[in-house]
């Protein structure tokens, strides 16, 4: 546990970090046809995975909002929020023993990415 709470302190240190195209314009390598699909479809899955993801949580059905997090936290690192990446990870893995920790942090990552989705 202690490992993980400094992991935890440094990951916090820096979540002012923000969404970007960066991993998703390599993944396109200049083709502008792949990079416009690739933003289609974060634009299209991602406000309903957050939704099914909200949903468990009011509901305290934590072992699928792990399974939640788990799609959502592919679609943090896919928008550059390293941090945000590994922090979603250890709260994966809190929400299948039933412990919200981290949800704040995972929350303002998905917060910033919904609010840079609709704006791109």
């Amino acid at each position: 546990m202690l490992a993980q709470n400094s992991f935890l302190q440094f990951i916090n240190k820096d979540m002012g970090e923000q969404p970007n195209l960066d991993y998703i314009d390599k993944l396109a390598a200049g083709d502008e046809a792949i990079r416009k699909r690739l933003i289609s479809v974060l634009k299209q899955e991602f406000p309903i995975e957050v939704a099914i993801y909200r949903e468990q949580i009011l509901n305290s059905i934590y072992l699928q909002a792990a399974e939640s997090v788990h799609k959502i936290r592919h679609k943090i690192g896919l928008l550059g929020l390293e941090n945000s990446y590994f922090s979603s990870k250890i709260y994966e893995q809190n929400l299948r023993n039933n412990v919200l920790q981290n949800q704040i942090n995972f929350e303002n990552a998905i917060n910033k990415i919904e609010f840079f989705l609709k704006n791109i």
